[in-house]
């Protein structure tokens, strides 16, 4: 009423607008004895966020002390992995160049060539192949190996086929090693050695192959011509490392053998003495000098067709007119089994 009463003097004076364009305000009627509020009331959502705000004023920070700990705690793990895996591929290449686990390495990518090929199968046998004037045809890990005059052609156990290599030689001839190809020139001096899945390597020799053999766990055994001798005998390990090497100064190779675990190696050569046709095997234990380790088998009047060694060490030799199986390290013969009088072709 005071104020009413001062704000209807100020109309009269001319001091304040009209009523209908004076400012709103907000009147508040306060009865006796009500205390007036401070400020006006507040929304909820600035409430929670002033009640929020000040709960943020109010904690207390915490340390950096643990997690400048864990950073700590992870780079040094870090390093303590990177130098471990330093020294593995350290050792690793050491072991690798002293050929300690070589054998092991080609293993597992002939493992890796298996898992792929199995991954992907054929149609199954019978099927057609087309192979140019066939000479070989030999079995491959499960599958086929063909050698025909222009190219050497690989199948899966599946009779999918895998490879097709054009090897170019005039007179080639085929060795198998389980899941290896050595294809090579005879009388030439180039061979390759093909995986189902890759060229492994090219040689040119010396001197003019004679004849070639290779084991299943891939070493290879070279026979050629010599200057010196009548032919030499050179073996080469998985890694194509020369770790063997004879002379032959009496016999031409015929066929070459080597037993599973690389130590052993049978040669059958063509002899000729008093005008007699005949054959002689020579058996090498690769883990002696080469005079020591060779024992001699004259076998009279008879061709060797294919030499084999069994999963127990003996070596069984296939004749034009009987089958042998002999004992390498003595050359005694401990089985024998006659055709009849027939030749074997």
């Amino acid at each position: 009423s005071a104020e009413a009463f001062r704000r209807a003097a100020a109309l009269e004076r001319g001091e304040l607008p009209p009523d209908g364009d004076a400012p709103e305000e907000e009147v508040r009627w306060e009865e006796p004895g009500q205390t007036p509020p401070a400020r006006q009331q507040e929304l909820p959502a600035a409430k929670s966020k002033r009640r929020g705000k000040n709960k943020k004023e109010k904690k207390q920070p915490q340390s950096d002390m643990p997690r400048i700990e864990q950073i700590r705690r992870r780079k040094h793990e870090r390093r303590l992995r990177r130098a471990a895996l330093a020294l593995a591929v350290l050792v690793a290449v050491f072991l690798y160049l002293g050929g300690v686990f070589s054998a092991s390495v080609n293993l597992f990518s002939d493992l890796l060539d298996s898992a792929r090929i199995a991954l992907t199968p054929g149609g199954g046998w019978p099927v057609g192949m087309q192979v140019e004037g066939l000479l070989y045809a030999e079995p491959l890990s499960g599958g086929l190996a063909l050698c025909g005059k222009s190219e050497l052609v690989l199948y899966s156990p599946t009779a999918r086929q895998l490879r097709s290599v054009q090897h170019g030689y005039a007179e080639p001839a085929l060795a198998v090693g389980n899941a290896r190809v050595c294809v090579y020139n005879r009388s030439g001096k180039e061979l390759r050695v093909e995986s189902r899945s890759r060229t492994l390597t090219t040689k040119t020799t010396e001197y003019p192959i004679l004849t070639v053999g290779m084991a299943p766990g891939g070493t290879m055994a070279v026979a050629t011509r010599s200057e010196r001798y009548l032919a030499e005998l050179t073996v080469y390990d998985p890694n194509f490392e020369e770790v063997y090497y004879a002379y032959l100064a009496e016999y031409y190779p015929l066929s070459i053998a080597i037993a599973s675990d690389n130590k052993r190696m049978a040669v059958s050569c063509m002899k000729v003495e008093n005008g007699v046709f005949g054959t002689q095997l020579q058996l090498y234990d690769m883990s002696k000098s080469a005079e020591e380790a060779r024992v001699t088998v004259d076998v009279p009047d008879s061709v060797p067709l294919q030499l084999h060694y069994t999963s127990d060490g003996a070596l069984v030799v296939i004749y034009d007119g009987f089958a042998a199986v002999y004992d390498p390290a003595t050359g005694q013969q401990t089985a024998r089994y006659d055709y009849g009088g027939r030749s074997l072709l």
